[in-house]
């Protein structure tokens, strides 16, 4: 089957979804975005000990080490070995940013089930085991963003007058030991460090928008316009299984 990013005006598309629980769709659909601190995810896997939405390593650099000697400082005696290790660098205060998450299916995520000369209709097509990770550890539903909504998300932040990023997240491989441009970044103090997470979670596709000049350990609702008119809101799994999207094209005349 033919893939949407094969289609040259298609190629870039994006599509921005919500995944939440059915109680808060109503706040969502009037603009009150709701917002997590770093912290509130560190604490979630610490506490559950299940990697899903919680991520102890949210807000740091992380890398993988081998061969390990610790030594006294004093003695200068090796005190314990080990053959490999996890090393997890932190700035203070990062885990205080809120967030909020969104999800952005690509071009790739989306097969063409139909095209003509007038329209093309496109059905989402992701492996299996990436929607049975979404059904499990997100919302019973999925609110379909507007193609617009970081664009609306910015305007209304800069009515604001937040510092803030939105951003798509980059995934990195933890096992693999040190990335260059992500220490470089660590070391600059690069806000970035708010959007880097472990390959295990890439299924996620995830988008943030970060508030630097609110920090906080609560949740929090971030306030914008009302979303309403512009977003559909369906099952989680009826979206997985039976959303389709038809695009019409414009005759030139």
């Amino acid at each position: 089957m033919k893939r949407l990013s094969e289609i040259e005006p298609f190629k870039n598309a994006k599509f921005f979804v919500k995944f939440t629980k059915s109680e808060y769709v109503d706040d969502l659909l009037n603009g009150e975005l709701f917002m997590n601190p770093l912290s509130i995810f560190i604490k979630q896997e610490i506490e559950s000990k299940q990697r899903g939405q919680g991520d102890k390593y949210e807000g740091a650099h992380v890398f993988r080490v081998t061969n390990i000697k610790i030594i006294d400082p004093e003695t200068e005696q090796v005190i314990a070995t080990a053959k490999q290790g996890i090393v997890q660098e932190n700035y203070g205060g990062a885990e205080d940013t809120p967030i909020f998450c969104f999800t952005v299916f690509s071009a790739k995520d989306f097969e063409v089930i139909d095209q003509d000369d007038d329209s093309i209709s496109i059905k989402l097509n992701i492996e299996e085991e990436d929607k049975k990770n979404f059904l499990d550890n997100f919302g019973d539903k999925a609110v379909i963003l507007p193609f617009n909504f970081v664009e609306l998300l910015s305007e209304d932040a800069n009515n604001n007058g937040h510092t803030y990023v939105i951003k798509q997240v980059k995934y990195d491989d933890y096992e693999k030991g040190i990335n260059s441009e992500h220490k470089k970044l660590f070391d600059e103090g690069s806000f970035d460090i708010v959007f880097w997470k472990d390959s295990f979670f890439e299924f996620q596709r995830e988008a943030r928008f970060a508030i630097f000049d609110l920090p906080t350990k609560q949740s929090s609702k971030f306030k914008m316009r009302n979303l309403r008119s512009y977003c559909g809101v369906l099952d989680a799994k009826k979206f997985f299984d039976d959303y389709y999207v038809k695009i019409g094209f414009k005759k030139m005349h």
